[in-house]
């Protein structure tokens, strides 16, 4: 059976994770934030002093027009990216801006 729109939606979404020191937390593009992999009600938010760190360690970048979050490699970040969403310019300064 060839998988549909409708049954992709069903199917549960793995989230990347990063460790940071002693603990590893889930990145959640959507609600922008790292959530702890042990503890996930503990979270830090992207644009938190921390999140942008993390943000930066990581390689996770947020489109300043349209707000979509996702992870490129670190060498990419040195050059010119685009939206997946929207096609807005993305640069360096908005890897550690939420």
């Amino acid at each position: 059976m060839k998988p549909t729109k409708e049954s992709l939606g069903l199917m549960p979404e793995v989230l990347p994770y990063v460790q940071c020191g002693d603990h590893r937390y889930f990145v959640d593009l959507k609600l922008h934030q790292f959530r702890n992999t042990e503890n996930p009600r503990e979270s830090i938010d992207f644009d938190s002093d921390e999140g942008r760190r993390m943000c930066m360690w990581s390689g996770v970048i947020t489109c300043p027009r349209c707000g979509i979050s996702t992870i490129v490699l670190m060498i990419l970040l040195l050059t010119p990216l685009h939206c997946v969403s929207c096609g807005a310019s993305i640069g360096l300064r908005n890897a550690v801006r939420s």
